[in-house]
């Protein structure tokens, strides 16, 4: 084995998320911690490119780390009679993360250079663009362990056999006590309980996350390449996704050869980390390279084409037995005891206790005898989510 595997292993890298399964501890030099790891696509035909500039961390990492560049120059060369070059501005709110939405032609070869301060430059290979055919359908199924699955269908052909996938799945929640009510400091001295308005209440928010795991697939190895119930994303039984109702956005994108042996590599580590058999980072194939010396290492590979999405909902009514639990809310209940009425600042005049509703005095219905109460973990919805309905967002 060459010295450079042993050399170093990239544990934790932003490529996929992984650990590894058994401590490795080797001699690193200090140039090895900073290895140029490049995750992006060029975009054509109208879309965004989007290009994530990182360094590993050093093995002994505790946890992942993501060690942004946003200090670099990004670009995209595209071969014409010009040599014409774009720059991707890097985004204020994602440091590392350069993006580019323009239309660019598919005819043309594309590469893209990289300038970072102190370490010089980067390129990638010339990559012609591929051009990616729909998704047929975007479906589920419920397993007979009741998990849902969520499949898709596609249609490869000899220009487009390898593919890869990622998604964006979005679903709305509730707490499990809502509260009608809210705690208002009038002055030092004086004090409020009124009704939240529709605006103010935080019982229902919506969560999102995103792929984490590398999804990819061949059309060559199926009869007429037809890619047939290739899963995407498993949901498993009793998960706060399908509490309501749940949407997943995934994007197909078409890419060569290489890049599929480049993810497949990742897919194996990301499966299997730790052994000694274990694909290593210097048999990865990455098409981006030092400029200049090919000492300084870098991993990562470019697509360029078209990229295709689809979008599914899916309600709580369309799948059986589905009884939620949510470890987040374990032990959330009403308080038992009410708070009277000249207790009611020390109750409430914190941030984790709210009042819930009032109680009323039998023989005067308008008179408030004072409040039950609940945790702010237990009510308040934008502690783990966002109120924000997504633009997307179809009930």
């Amino acid at each position: 084995m060459k010295d450079s595997c042993i050399k170093y292993i990239i544990c934790l890298m932003p490529l996929i998320w992984w650990g590894c399964r058994e401590v490795y501890d080797p001699e690193i030099e200090q140039e090895d911690l900073e290895i140029l790891v490049v995750e992006g696509h060029i975009e054509v035909d109208g879309g965004v490119s989007e290009i994530k500039l990182s360094y590993t961390s050093p093995v002994s990492s505790e946890e992942t780390v993501f060690n942004p560049i946003p200090s670099a120059a990004v670009y995209i060369e595209y071969q014409s009679q010009s040599g014409e070059i774009i720059r991707l501005p890097m985004q204020s709110d994602f440091a590392g993360t350069y993006l580019l939405e323009t239309q660019l032609n598919p005819e043309a070869d594309y590469r893209l250079s990289i300038d970072i301060p102190e370490k010089g430059s980067y390129l990638s290979d010339w990559t012609k663009a591929r051009i990616t055919p729909p998704i047929d359908e975007l479906g589920f199924i419920q397993k007979e362990n009741s998990d849902v699955e969520i499949y898709l269908n596609t249609q490869g052909d000899e220009t487009a056999q390898y593919f890869i996938w990622n998604f964006e799945e979005t679903w709305i929640f509730n707490t499990p006590i809502i509260s009608f009510l809210k705690y208002v400091k009038l002055s030092a001295n004086k004090d409020t309980i009124l009704y939240r308005t529709q605006n103010e209440m935080t019982n229902e928010c919506f969560l999102s996350d995103k792929s984490k795991n590398v999804i990819i697939g061949s059309s060559g190895q199926f009869e007429n390449q037809l890619i047939h119930q290739k899963k995407i994303q498993q949901i498993p039984n009793g998960s706060e996704k399908l509490g309501r109702r749940y949407s997943v956005l995934v994007q197909q994108r078409a890419i060569s050869k290489e890049a599929y042996n480049f993810y497949e590599i990742l897919r194996k580590n990301a499966d299997d980390i730790g052994g000694i058999f274990s694909p290593l980072p210097s048999i990865l194939g990455s098409n981006v390279y030092h400029a200049s010396n090919p000492d300084i290492k870098a991993i990562g590979f470019i697509t360029v084409g078209t990229s295709v999405e689809k979008r599914i909902y899916i309600g709580r009514d369309e799948v059986f037995n589905w009884f939620v639990d949510i470890p987040y809310y374990a032990g959330c209940e009403f308080s038992t005891d009410t708070v009277p009425m000249q207790f009611v600042s020390e109750a409430f005049d914190n941030n984790y206790r709210v009042p819930v509703n009032p109680i009323m005095d039998e023989n005067d219905p308008r008179r408030i005898l004072g409040y039950i109460g609940a945790s702010t973990k237990c009510t308040d919805c934008t502690l783990r989510g966002r109120k924000e309905k997504p633009d997307f967002w179809e009930y």
